[in-house]
């Protein structure tokens, strides 16, 4: 299938998907958000490809939600088209949360709010030492989504998740690293070589891939629930045209 706004790479058993909006910083936009899940399920569902990596072309990894399109939709009263980006980002989410396969994100650049919640889906998570992270729904006038309020406390603790949800603060790599967000953190040159590797060898070895199957089937129920009323919550946000101009 031919993609307007991503890339795909397959490089000995390792599936590249690459988010190419670099203009943009790779934010979510209608056509975009709907051909990340078609886009995934292309890479899951290929023998050839044992472990897939999450990339953004350009100086950005995902910027999430392109503002100017939110705030058309807000001004349009247009629910229909909210709840197509939010559902269809979730699913996004969902899809990379429960894959049979590892997915690691190499994180090259900005990741904002659902472009952080897609990197928080995946299993491993590396991270170019010029990139920043964080969840600024809360300066939009957005309820945090695409599930970060799953993915984020597991990760750093009820406490700092919360500071960092309420503040909207983007933090540097090591900053992420300290707080165990992200495994590792690269020279930007150095991310996706390294990201190939670590994909490559676990991709020759299937038994690498067992620790991370075993955890879905544990924990693949969990992340579906809270997803549902978070779209209805972001329906809300939406209705009330609460996007600062």
């Amino acid at each position: 299938m031919d993609y307007q706004f991503l890339l795909l790479e397959k490089h000995n058993g390792a599936g590249i998907l690459r988010l190419n909006r670099p203009a943009r910083l790779n934010a979510f936009e209608a056509r975009m958000v709907q051909e990340i899940p078609v886009a995934l399920r292309e890479l899951l569902e290929d023998d050839n490809v044992a472990v897939v990596i999450l990339t953004g072309n350009g100086r950005g990894f995902c910027a999430g939600a392109e503002v100017n399109y939110l705030e058309q939709l807000a001004a349009a009263k247009d629910i229909d088209q909210g709840r197509v980006l939010v559902m269809t980002g979730s699913e996004a989410v969902e899809m990379i949360h429960a894959a049979e396969k590892p997915v690691i994100a190499a994180i090259n650049g900005a990741a904002a709010g659902g472009g952080a919640s897609l990197a928080l889906a995946c299993d491993l998570r590396l991270m170019a030492a010029g990139a920043r992270l964080g969840f600024p729904f809360i300066r939009l006038g957005l309820h945090p989504d695409l599930g970060c309020t799953y993915f984020l406390p597991r990760l750093v603790g009820t406490a700092k998740a919360a500071e960092l949800l309420m503040s909207g603060e983007m933090i540097a790599a090591e900053e992420a690293l300290r707080l165990g967000i992200v495994n590792q953190v690269l020279p930007d040159e150095e991310l996706l070589p390294a990201a190939l590797r670590l994909a490559q060898s676990l991709a020759a070895s299937g038994n690498r891939s067992r620790p991370c199957s075993s955890m879905r089937s544990t924990r693949r129920v969990c992340v579906l629930n809270p997803l549902k009323p978070r779209r209805r919550l972001q329906d809300f946000w939406l209705r009330g045209n609460d996007i600062p101009q």
